[in-house]
């Protein structure tokens, strides 16, 4: 027979496949005004990101494709304005507004639904 754990081992473990999981307070049902309204608006705030988001994946998509890019990209020629935008809309979108859209949804669901590895 298997020692028994102590309180604290079986709270960190979670609940076994027969018992009903533990409260979590941070629900929705227990959440205040100021939180929901916060949650809310960092939600609001994904959806202008996005919205930014479609919009430079809109004006990079209508810049040409210069013929000469590889050679303005191996810094053997100045760059011209299309490849610039396409790269800069490229480098905004991946280290900027990715992360940002990501980051701001996981915290506007900080603590529901299992929500909370941090």
């Amino acid at each position: 027979m298997a020692p028994a754990q102590p309180r604290a081992y079986a709270a960190l473990r979670g609940p076994g496949p027969d018992e009903p999981e533990a409260p979590n307070p941070r629900r929705d049902d227990c959440m205040s005004s100021e939180e929901r309204a916060a949650r809310e608006r960092l939600q609001r705030a994904v959806e202008i990101l996005e919205t930014l988001d479609g919009e430079l994946t809109a004006i990079r998509a209508g810049l040409p494709v210069s013929e000469r890019e590889d050679v303005m990209y191996a810094g053997e020629e100045d760059w011209d304005f299309p490849t610039e935008a396409r790269s800069v809309i490229e480098c905004v979108r991946a280290d900027w507004i990715g992360p940002a859209i990501r980051d701001l949804r996981e915290t506007a669901t900080f603590g529901m639904s299992g929500n909370d590895a941090r």
